[in-house]
């Protein structure tokens, strides 16, 4: 038997558990295939759990940033804490790579998240390193940790409170377009939607 729905979202981890709930916040039909017996047990429950700021495109930046945001609120939203703690990234930057940090820095800083650069004796009063060949270092104080674990979970049950449904023990076999739309063969069967 096919099932359709509007959005079909290829893993339970803590990147698909938040488009889930992103889109069934939305009122969009959508299904979780998980292959995994459970959610978030594989490439979520091996991260380090890491949250930062730091980066040079600057889409990466804004979602980050998003991300932070909502982290530092989650419990409000979700009912559950997402485990944020703000304990700063410290990057070094060798000599050689000034350029594209100064880039980079700059790219974060006309979006409006916390970062600085700092002298190598200023860096030396976060983390002790040895100096020789790094030219400054970064600093982005709210980059930080979470539990990704009970993030994905709580956007899971969030997801399912507004109609979505999570297949477990379901991987994607294949995939192909039909027309409009998607088709993803399965052990349980198809699933079709226009968007996966």
């Amino acid at each position: 038997m096919e099932r359709s729905y509007d959005a079909l979202i290829i893993g339970a981890g803590i990147v698909g558990a938040a488009v889930a709930y992103r889109l069934a916040e939305r009122g969009l039909r959508v299904a979780v295939l998980e292959a995994a017996s459970v959610p978030a047990a594989q490439a979520t429950a091996k991260s380090a759990a890491g949250v930062r700021v730091q980066f040079s495109e600057a889409v990466n930046v804004r979602l980050s940033w998003a991300s932070i945001k909502e982290y530092r609120t989650f419990e409000e939203v979700f009912g559950v804490s997402s485990g944020y703690r703000p304990i700063g990234y410290l990057f070094l930057v060798p000599e050689g790579a000034e350029a594209a940090y100064e880039r980079a820095l700059a790219t974060q800083k006309s979006l409006g998240v916390p970062v600085e650069r700092l002298t190598l004796d200023e860096a030396k009063k976060l983390a002790d390193f040895d100096p020789e060949g790094v030219a400054f270092a970064t600093w982005g104080p709210a980059d930080g940790v979470i539990d990704p674990h009970l993030v994905a979970h709580a956007y899971l049950k969030a997801a399912r409170a507004r109609g979505a449904e999570l297949f477990t023990e379901t991987p994607l076999l294949q995939a192909g377009r039909r027309g409009e739309a998607w088709r993803v063969e399965t052990p349980a069967g198809p699933f079709t939607a226009p968007v996966v």
